[in-house]
C-alpha cells in the first residue's frame, strides 16, 4: 500500500506542501526537538496549581457519580482537565460511582474548575486481556445507555466539574 506521506528531515509531511514553505517553517529535527525542549521548560514553571511543603502538585480526594438524564451512567471513563496542573481520570462503575486519580488510581485530582469528556469503554471485568493473549482488537460490549459523541471531548462537552479545596465525595456529573 503506497502511503500518501512524504519524508523531509526525519519527519512525514501529509501536507505535500514542504516546497512552498520556507526553511525557518519547514519540519526539521531541530525546530521540533527546540519547541518540545520549550515546552517542558514552560511546564516546570510554578502557575496556580496547589503545591504542598515538598513543592508536589497537592491533590484533593474525588470521587462521586456519574449521570445521564438522571440515571446511573456505568462503566464510561472521566478525563478532567484543569486550566492549570495535570488531569484526573476515573472509572464509574455499574452504579456510576467513580474515584478520580491523577498520578495513581484513586488518588485525587487538582482543586479548581475541569473541563471534562466521557466515553464509554466497557465493564472492565470482561476485558478479554485479562484472561491471557489477545490477537487483535476486540471491542467491548455495547453500552446499555448512550451518550452524545459530544461528551467525548473535555473542550467542546460543555462539561466542566468544580473540584473543592478540601476534596469531595459528592461530585455529581449529570450529562443531560
Amino acid at each position: 500500500m503506497k502511503s500518501n506521506l512524504i519524508e523531509r528531515d526525519g519527519f512525514l509531511n501529509p501536507n505535500h506542501d514542504h516546497e512552498r514553505m520556507p526553511d525557518w517553517v519547514a519540519p526539521s529535527g531541530y525546530f521540533y526537538l527546540g519547541y518540545l525542549f520549550t515546552l517542558i521548560l514552560l511546564a516546570q514553571i510554578p502557575g496556580c496549581t496547589p503545591v504542598d511543603s515538598k513543592g508536589n502538585v497537592r491533590l484533593e480526594r474525588a470521587s462521586g457519580r456519574l449521570l445521564y438524564q438522571g440515571l446511573p451512567l456505568p462503566f464510561h471513563q472521566i478525563l478532567l482537565l484543569p486550566v492549570d496542573g495535570p488531569a484526573a481520570i476515573g472509572l464509574a462503575n455499574e452504579d456510576g460511582n467513580f474515584v478520580l486519580g491523577t498520578h495513581q488510581p484513586e488518588d485525587g485530582a487538582v482543586s479548581g474548575t475541569h473541563r471534562a469528556a466521557i466515553v464509554y469503554v466497557g465493564d472492565p471485568e470482561l476485558d478479554p486481556s485479562q484472561h491471557g493473549p489477545v490477537s487483535g482488537y476486540v471491542p467491548p460490549p455495547p453500552a446499555s445507555i448512550r451518550i452524545p459523541k459530544k461528551y467525548g471531548d473535555a473542550i467542546n462537552s460543555g462539561v466542566t466539574v468544580e473540584i473543592p479545596v478540601g476534596g469531595s465525595d459528592e461530585i455529581i456529573i449529570n450529562l443531560e
